[in-house]
């Protein structure tokens, strides 16, 4: 299973889901991480967790 995040952009009312993540060639001491997959939900967008992918959830619920 891969990793992921997700950033609540509270300002806009969006969720940013960032997955699949690939490691820069960096040195060592300036290892970084990029994304592969960006995706900006609204409100009423669904989102499903990597580890319950039977799981879904509304956007709106996470937002206040």
């Amino acid at each position: 299973m891969g990793a992921g995040h997700w950033v609540l952009d509270v300002e806009n009312r969006q969720l940013h889901v960032f997955r699949d993540p690939q490691p820069l060639p960096l040195p060592t001491e300036l290892a970084a991480t990029a994304y592969r997959t960006h995706l900006t939900l609204t409100p009423t967008d669904r989102v499903s967790p990597l580890g319950a992918s039977h799981t879904s959830i509304l956007a709106s619920d996470l937002l206040p």
